[in-house]
């Protein structure tokens, strides 16, 4: 189990629940820290395991310094392999773009320099195969 957790504290950022359960303890999901490294206002992707749940997005970079760069957290089974590619679009207050396919906002952001960036990402379709 040790040798896992180092791992995984290589692999991402990562904070783990731990339940424990008939007298061991075993890893039941895990917060993971993904980059949101799209341009703004044009759509990307960002794989993510199967069975995750977005829980926020935030700007994030070493302390006191620039540039902050997105970030999204995702509640993860951390032994899944299956990943699932999901679309994500990110835009400034004010500026136009194009929301046809982007229904589900995430959230908003602020940057240091005072910007909002919200985030909106395409719906699941039923037939997105995992990888």
């Amino acid at each position: 189990m040790t040798d896992y957790l180092d791992w995984l504290a290589q692999r991402r950022e990562a904070f783990v629940v731990m339940k424990k359960k008939e007298d061991s303890m075993s890893v039941e999901r895990a917060v993971f820290k993904y980059d949101l490294d799209g341009m703004l206002n044009c759509w990307f992707h960002v794989d993510l395991p199967v069975g995750h749940e977005i829980l926020d997005v935030d700007m994030q970079g070493p302390p006191y310094s620039k540039p902050e760069k997105p970030k999204l957290w995702a509640l993860v089974d951390p032994f899944e392999t299956k990943m699932v590619s999901r679309e994500f679009l990110l835009a400034f207050t004010g500026e136009n773009f194009n929301m046809v396919g982007y229904e589900i906002y995430i959230g908003s952001m602020v940057s240091s320099e005072g910007f909002r960036i919200h985030v909106f990402m395409r719906p699941v379709e039923e037939n997105n195969n995992a990888i």
